[in-house]
């Protein structure tokens, strides 16, 4: 048994030409002709507003507030989860350099 590949299509992409792709790319970095420059800190919270977390443009953890009455409203073995997802809610940062700040107790605050 023989099969005639001439007419199969295995996939098919719909590539815009270079000028097209290059407005489009120049759209989402600049929409309206206005250049958008990322911002000194982004912040998250978790779900609960219990903890907030803030990283500067390159990742750097650079503050965390958890609430006094955190354990009112996570569980205890549920808060080093929920301090490692809420940046995740605005801009990712390194574990090392949030466990660095919690090792020093820095990271609790009322």
């Amino acid at each position: 048994m023989t099969f005639n590949l001439d007419h199969v299509v295995l996939a098919q992409l719909d590539v815009p030409d270079v000028a097209t792709a290059n407005a489009q790319l120049k759209e989402l970095l600049q929409p309206g002709g206005q250049r958008v420059e990322p911002a000194a800190e982004y912040e998250a919270r978790d779900p609960s507003g219990t903890i907030r977390v803030v990283v500067d443009a390159r990742r750097s953890l650079t503050d965390v507030d958890i609430q006094l009455s955190w354990a009112s409203r996570i569980p205890a073995a549920r808060l080093a989860a929920v301090l490692f997802q809420t940046p995740k809610a605005s801009a990712s940062t390194t574990r090392p350099t949030l466990l660095c700040c919690m090792h020093r107790n820095r990271a609790i605050r009322g």
